[in-house]
């Protein structure tokens, strides 16, 4: 919040606010033998722990598929990422007390 002084005995004061949303969701599965599964790891229904807010001005979603090979199996690791973000400024002049 930022205050300014003005000459005619009134003050302005601005306020930033920023909200943001992030979430990750990272599924990993070990197998014996390579194979490519026909569906993906992530559940198809992934409800949030926190509501998202409405009405964000940013808004991505990306989803990470990763292959490895550990201790000779083969790791598949799926991950989701999720990122939302809101930001306002509101500017009022008020009377100095």
């Amino acid at each position: 919040m930022a205050n300014e002084q003005a000459l005619d005995g009134k003050r302005r004061t601005v306020v930033y606010t920023r909200e943001t949303y992030d979430r990750k969701i990272e599924v990993s599965r070990t197998t014996e033998k390579p194979e490519e599964p026909k569906e993906s790891l992530l559940p198809v229904d992934r409800p949030p722990i926190l509501p998202p807010f409405p009405n964000a001005q940013v808004h991505t979603e990306n989803t990470k598929v990763d292959n490895k090979v550990v201790d000779g199996k083969f790791v598949r690791t799926e991950t989701f990422t999720e990122h939302m973000m809101k930001e306002d400024k509101k500017a009022r002049v008020e009377p100095v007390q």
